[in-house]
């Protein structure tokens, strides 16, 4: 969309414009309403520049923009009494004439619905305040000078803003001259305002864009400095920062997902999703960030652009490193048969004797911790089904841990480290075992593989679990990069009301 357009504004008779008044309400030019965006049509004054809406007149300006909602411009004449109309920018609440940046007429294609809106207003030439927000995750509207908002990478945005003091959004620079401005308010251009996916739009007094994932890399590397905006015509002193706020996590029962894809780029899983946990002793050798390396990796899911890195050089007491998904909470409390977790799996580097685990845990009821029950594990060989027995810190089964060969990294098909291998494994407790399937990289060759014996020890909630990735013992280290992951619960509670309690 263009960010102007110019109507051809003429001289309005006396006669129009005495009939203008008349049509318009006195009581409703009482309202101040200084922003018809649900106006009704009335009509239209030909040869003349005015739109009589509810409210009252509404002065179409040289500028106006007048769109159906598809973004195509409108031909005056051929609106008709009775079409809805929304109008921006009417900024004098004190007659019968109001002046209109935008004119959105009721037809011909839907308009994008934003996801969350924020409206700044000016301080003087001092400072931005935030004025109001959809959601408080935004901000607190108040007087804070230039406050730091808090976005979602993934959500479109609505910013009203007055265009006295255009909005631009920008990778911060230590200096305001060093800024890189993406996306601007008004006359000028910002660098990523033509991305298709970001799919900006300037409507004069408030903006719409889709905080992208590159965008939001764009904001947070291109100048060095992080994300932010500012005002254009006072960057030195109206200026601030974004914030990217943690993306609640998407498992869920009875299934969900979680790509990666709109956390912030370099962070650690803990910051980016608010329901996922890292714990480890040696912060400095167990990396887990939101990668986009290695890129060349082949098989990687379509339209993927980040993932989670597990980067493990504590190789001393690597056990106690692991990554924990939010837990999983089946409606009820209920407990269930039979679920199954799935992965893209980029096994990059295995050293001594690894064995890195993807696997479940379930809360012990009597000490209330989660506890190891069992999944895949991958090897300096290759990757095999586990059930974690109790001699190994597990509760899959009494005893020695149990596993079985899924596939070798030699494997015909496509099963070699440095490659995305779907897995999958799913837990069947009515008939005690844990299956494994992995899909090598010709897309064809599929591998499975039973481990049997699963018997829970304790006292575990078959209702409560969640994902984990960790290495077992000392004298491991490994790297390797998870994306997609998947779950889905293949039981239903039994009784309606448990589901009402998770709706």
């Amino acid at each position: 969309m263009t960010k102007s357009k110019s109507l051809t504004r003429s001289v309005l008779s006396s006669a129009a414009f005495a009939a203008l008044i008349a049509l318009a309400s006195p009581a409703a030019a009482q309202t101040g309403c200084g922003d018809t965006r649900d106006g009704q049509f009335f009509g239209y004054i030909p040869e003349s520049n005015m739109l009589v809406v509810t409210c009252w007149p509404v002065v179409l300006g040289p500028t106006t923009v007048v769109e159906d909602l598809g973004g195509n411009a409108v031909d005056l004449s051929t609106l008709t009494q009775g079409e809805e109309l929304k109008t921006w920018g009417c900024t004098r609440p004190d007659g019968f004439t109001l002046d209109a940046t935008r004119v959105e007429v009721a037809r011909n294609g839907s308009p994008r619905a934003s996801d969350e809106q924020f409206t700044l207003t000016n301080n003087g030439a001092v400072s931005y305040r935030l004025s109001a927000v959809s959601t408080p995750l935004i901000g607190t509207p108040g007087t804070t000078d230039n406050p730091t908002l808090g976005l979602e990478i993934g959500k479109r945005y609505r910013v009203d803003c007055p265009s006295s003091h255009p909005f631009s959004a920008i990778s911060r620079a230590p200096s305001f001259s060093g800024d890189v401005n993406l996306l601007m308010q008004g006359g000028s251009v910002g660098s990523f305002e033509g991305n298709v996916d970001v799919a900006f739009q300037d409507f004069g007094e408030f903006l719409e864009f889709t905080l992208t994932p590159p965008l939001a890399d764009a904001m947070a590397t291109a100048a060095a400095a992080g994300q932010g905006y500012r005002c254009d015509f006072h960057p030195s002193t109206m200026r601030a920062a974004f914030n990217f706020r943690p993306k609640p996590t998407e498992l869920t029962w009875p299934s969900g997902q979680e790509t990666f894809e709109f956390a912030t780029l370099g962070s650690s899983v803990s910051p980016s999703f608010a329901s996922w946990v890292i714990v480890t002793d040696a912060p400095a050798q167990y990396l887990t960030t939101i990668s986009n390396v290695p890129a060349a990796a082949t098989n990687q899911a379509a339209g993927s652009s980040r993932w989670l890195r597990v980067n493990d050089t504590h190789d001393a007491n690597s056990v106690q490193d692991r990554v924990y998904s939010g837990p999983i909470n089946v409606p009820g409390g209920e407990s269930v048969l039979l679920y199954t977790w799935g992965a893209h799996a980029n096994i990059e580097t295995t050293v001594a004797t690894t064995q890195g685990r993807l696997i479940v845990q379930h809360r012990d009821t009597g000490d209330g911790q989660f506890k190891n029950l069992g999944g895949l594990e991958y090897t300096d060989t290759g990757v095999n089904v586990v059930i974690i027995g109790t001699a190994d810190g597990g509760i899959g089964k009494a005893g020695a841990t149990v596993t079985e060969p899924l596939y070798s990294y030699g494997d015909a098909g496509g099963f070699a480290k440095g490659t995305w291998v779907p897995l999958e494994f799913t837990v069947d407790f009515s008939t005690s075992h844990i299956h494994g399937s992995a899909t090598g990289t010709d897309g064809v060759t599929t591998k499975n593989a039973m481990a049997m014996g699963l018997a829970p020890q304790g006292a575990i909630n078959t209702g409560e679990f969640r994902f984990c990735i960790r290495n077992h013992g000392t004298g491991n280290t490994s790297v390797v990069s998870i994306d997609n992951l998947t779950f889905a619960g293949a039981s239903a509670p039994s009784a309606v009301e448990s589901w009402q309690m998770y709706d």
